[in-house]
């Protein structure tokens, strides 16, 4: 009877690794699937529908609508290959088309110049790939087409922020560029192991290489941000430090007022940044996407981070000419929020955090701490995508030597349609 049910556990292990069986918060599904029930991660959280695609497996995910039809499409990064796939009834559809790159996808910036809608990827270094350059590209989102526009040699091919600049010309050294395929870039990424800089990249990609103008350098700078944080109509510089300068000292929030810096204590390091609109209506505790923004971010961060960090969300605004931070929300059994983004729903923005444990949403009170809500849980992972598409709200995440899995979110605050985000391509930010 022993060597029978060592006999059964063999085999079943064998059938999960290989996708035959899968097992996903609360349900086990036997071969290829459609939504099954699944329990939610707290009391405030949504009913949880799960389902995966037995056949694909990714390091990391993307939302992006490519066809710009309100749908949003599914971007599967494995190895060298970058697919696209549309989700339909939550099943993930066979590739629209699949591209080979010079690396790992990192990170996904939309934006539009001169009234055309331009797609960048960061490629850089993976699992088995540890020698890939850090290399930027524009996607053609029909076809999968790839095109160079600037490549980077070093010990740690890794970006950390890409931004697609809204313009109808870049400035350059030279005066303002109004090509029909002009394009300006801000981008941040590692130069060594602890070192990073921030990078304008401007120039007609048809013309050859894009222009350098290199701009500050920091260690461990991992979080980077630019607006007008102080309100003066003119853009400021915001870095997030996981880290010091020195081994053992915490990071912090540093604001960049053109010549002049401003930095901003925080308990531990930095982990994300994010401007937005939300909680800008106080006297209703909700956000409604509309006036002045201000800069969240996530802090807590140690390096002994398993039992001494704390996710925390803070707010930074400036009121009557000096910087004020504020802690909103913290998620006291998770040590930090990866990642920070907006989504607009219903004709609101939602801010959205990514935990180390689960995906949350955070909503504005008028008084107190901000809500934190329990959306659904999480693996280790490298990042996860917030997929809208036929009206509903999935949570794509790429488990590890699992299938794609794909839960959708059911809580109230998401029950309305609403279209994609203009630029929505969650960025992948390794933890």
């Amino acid at each position: 009877m022993r060597a029978l049910k060592r006999a059964l556990k063999r085999a079943f292990k064998r059938a999960l690794i290989s996708g035959v069986i899968s097992v996903s918060a609360g349900s086990v599904s036997v071969g290829p699937v459609s939504a099954t029930p699944s329990t939610g991660a707290s009391t405030d959280a949504s009913s949880v529908m799960s389902s995966e695609a037995p056949s694909y497996q990714a390091r990391r995910v993307f939302a992006l609508d490519l066809d710009q039809d309100g749908h949003d499409e599914l971007l599967r990064v494995q190895g060298a290959v970058l697919s696209a796939h549309s989700v339909k009834g939550g099943v993930i559809s066979p590739s629209l088309w699949e591209t080979q790159g010079p690396g790992e996808v990192h990170l996904v910036s939309v934006g539009r110049v001169a009234g055309q809608r331009r797609v960048l990827l960061a490629w850089g270094m993976g699992v088995g790939q540890l020698k890939a350059p850090l290399t930027l590209t524009e996607l053609n989102p029909q076809t999968g087409a790839l095109t160079t526009l600037w490549r980077h040699e070093g010990p740690r091919s890794q970006a950390v922020h890409l931004e697609v600049l809204d313009q109808k010309g870049a400035p350059d050294q030279k005066g303002t560029l109004d090509q029909k395929r002009a394009i300006s870039v801000r981008l941040a990424h590692f130069v060594s192991k602890y070192q990073t800089r921030a990078l304008t990249l401007s120039g007609d990609p048809a013309q050859g290489p894009l222009t350098e103008r290199v701009g500050r350098s920091l260690r461990m700078g991992t979080s980077w941000a630019y607006a007008d944080v102080d309100g003066d109509g003119v853009l400021e510089e915001v870095v997030g430090r996981v880290y010091g300068d020195t081994k053992g000292e915490f990071g912090e929030l540093s604001v960049y007022q053109g010549a002049r810096a401003e930095v901003l204590p925080t308990e531990r390091g930095v982990k994300a940044l994010a401007w937005g609109q939300w909680g800008d209506d106080e006297g209703t505790g909700e956000g409604t996407g509309e006036g002045a923004g201000a800069l969240y971010f996530s802090d807590g961060w140690v390096a002994d981070y398993g039992k001494r960090a704390r996710a925390t969300l803070k707010r930074l605004r400036w009121v009557n000419g000096r910087a004020q931070v504020e802690q909103l929300a913290t998620s006291p059994n998770e040590f930090t929020f990866f990642e920070l983004w907006s989504r607009r729903v219903g004709g609101r923005e939602r801010l959205f955090a990514r935990g180390n444990k689960r995906l949350s949403l955070i909503t504005p009170q008028a008084r107190g701490p901000w809500k934190v809500t329990h959306l659904a849980p999480l693996s280790p992972v490298v990042n996860v995508a917030l997929l809208h598409s036929e009206g509903r709200w999935w949570l794509a995440s790429p488990t590890p030597r699992a299938p794609i899995s794909l839960t959708e979110l059911t809580h109230s605050a998401l029950a309305q349609p609403a279209p994609s985000t203009e630029g929505s391509a969650q960025e992948g930010a390794t933890p």
